[in-house]
């Protein structure tokens, strides 16, 4: 399913109204959790988005054989070293 939406030339272009609410969402919580800017919780957004497909990528292609504990242990400390940047 993974490959089937994210993995074909212009996918991200062609669903995006789709997850559009749900980006604005995350971008707020980021807003009101780290007390950043929309510009500086968008960018923050895409750096996780830009990792947690990176390792799904992987995952969907059979590239790495993660198990689901190993990808939680490296999404939280995605968010815990971005989060540090942001001074919280």
């Amino acid at each position: 399913m993974f490959q089937y939406l994210f993995m074909q030339k212009n996918a991200f272009h062609e669903i995006r109204p789709a997850f559009q609410p749900v980006i604005e969402r995350a971008i707020h919580r980021f807003m009101e959790k780290y007390r950043l800017s929309y510009d500086e919780a968008h960018h923050f957004h895409d750096q996780l988005w830009m990792h947690a497909h990176g390792i799904a990528s992987m995952a969907a292609t059979e590239f790495c054989q993660w198990n689901l504990e190993k990808v939680k242990r490296m999404l939280e400390e995605c968010e815990y070293y971005l989060s540090r940047k942001y001074g919280v």
